[in-house]
């Protein structure tokens, strides 16, 4: 009788979703497989040719590969379970803010940390955009504040645009979805200027086509997005209901389709660019100075697994030393020096020296 139950509460929750398991759900399947199996592909190969060098870049590389399966996995289940289209979007600015925030600790571990990456700043001497603050250590803070609201308050005002979709409210929707948009190009923005500060240094990882794989792949699915809905607003998409989806939820349908089909074929770029080898950086280099930057490191293939999926270490390392901070010439703030005896006493002052 339990197991009864059980099975008419899921069948019930089945049913009151509106979700049907179809042909487009079968194939959605074998599309999704495609994106995992290429970043499997990654996952390998940077472990075949792992260095000591350049292995926190490398754990970074495969970890924002996921990026590609992760979008995959929540397009077929708004494929699957149309209901939740709305709701799944901020599963996905959490993705997106993630792959987005370790590229920027991939290009600094890649120089061999913050210090070193702002002390190269500062020796190119290439000025930001005017937006921007001139000095290397405020035009970093300014980067990592900007990526660091992309990952965490966009999302939440991702999924209360989604409650007021929901709840039709359009103006609350559109409200917070403008301010999504802001967040976006604030965050985005920042990535790449930064990086355009330090391409000319980061060639080893490939990192021109990673950004630029990153945008499509998320740039792609918002435009769809935008085309589809515009077509259906206007009435030119003659999408019908039927007894199982509701017309809108069968344009949406159309529109994870689709997307799935250009992820399977968009896998391949990603291949290319994220598994290719990466050899460690001559600021990398510097880093390490007890063993050989080439050497393999000695890591089984669970404890290299482990590392990839280890989320939360992303902003270790990510913070400059109290010297580089103190740095004026940096941007960064002097303090004065103490002069105190540890009595309390000024030895600069004349009435105290001996």
């Amino acid at each position: 009788p339990h197991s009864s139950n059980l099975y008419h509460l899921l069948y019930s929750l089945y049913c009151s979703m509106g979700t049907q398991i179809d042909i487009y759900s079968l194939i959605g399947i074998a599309l999704v497989c495609i994106p995992c199996t290429a970043w499997y592909g990654i996952l390998r190969a940077h472990y075949l040719t792992l260095k000591a060098g350049s292995l926190r870049v490398q754990v970074l590389t495969a970890r924002i590969a996921l990026f590609l399966p992760t979008y995959a996995l929540l397009l077929w289940l708004s494929l699957t379970f149309p209901s939740l289209f709305g709701v799944l979007e901020a599963p996905i600015a959490i993705a997106e803010g993630l792959s987005f925030y370790g590229f920027f600790a991939m290009i600094i571990a890649n120089l061999g940390g913050p210090d070193m990456c702002l002390k190269i700043m500062k020796s190119q001497d290439r000025k930001p955009c005017f937006c921007c603050p001139s000095d290397p250590l405020k035009f970093y803070n300014r980067v990592k504040f900007g990526l660091f609201q992309f990952l965490t308050i966009r999302p939440i005002f991702v999924t209360l645009a989604a409650l007021f979709a929901y709840n039709g409210n359009k103006a609350g929707y559109m409200i917070f979805n403008i301010c999504t948009v802001v967040m976006f190009i604030i965050g985005f923005g920042s990535i790449v200027m930064f990086y355009e500060n330090l391409y000319n240094v980061s060639g080893n990882v490939n990192g021109t086509c990673k950004i630029i794989l990153l945008k499509v792949s998320v740039g792609a699915m918002v435009a769809q997005g935008l085309i589809e809905e515009l077509l259906y607003s206007s009435g030119t998409l003659d999408i019908r209901a039927t007894d199982e989806y509701s017309a809108e939820q069968r344009a949406q349908r159309a529109l994870c389709f689709a997307v799935l089909i250009e992820y399977s074929v968009f896998s391949l770029l990603v291949y290319w660019a994220f598994a290719s080898e990466i050899s460690p950086s001559e600021a990398g280099d510097r880093s390490v100075t007890h063993i050989n930057p080439n050497d393999r490191p000695d890591i089984s293939w669970n404890e290299w697994v482990r590392r990839v999926f280890r989320i939360m270490d992303l902003f270790d390392g990510l913070t400059p030393s109290v010297g580089v901070v103190e740095d004026d010439t940096l941007g960064g703030n002097p303090v004065a020096k103490d002069v105190r005896n540890p009595v309390g006493y000024d030895t600069n002052s004349p009435d105290n020296r001996l």
